[in-house]
């Protein structure tokens, strides 16, 4: 669960979607910092308050409908 106050991003956690998705933010200069590609959660240096967690593409939506997440990106 995510500390009061910080913002949920879901992201897709594997595949070419993943992929192209932490490209695209990185060229915003929003990169993700996730040590280990296990994990399903990061964190963006550049977005204090950012909780990033990976799902798979499919579950992105409801978790933002269910308010879990305050923001998705998926395909």
């Amino acid at each position: 669960m995510n500390v009061e106050g910080e913002i949920r991003l879901a992201l897709p956690g594997k595949g070419a979607l993943e992929a192209a998705t932490l490209a695209f933010l990185a060229e915003c200069g929003l990169k993700v910092n996730r040590n280990n590609p296990r994990q399903y959660l990061a964190s963006m240096s550049s977005m204090r308050g950012m909780e990033v967690v990976f799902q798979r593409a499919a579950d992105i939506p409801a978790l933002v409908q269910d308010g879990d997440a305050a923001l998705g990106i998926t395909g």
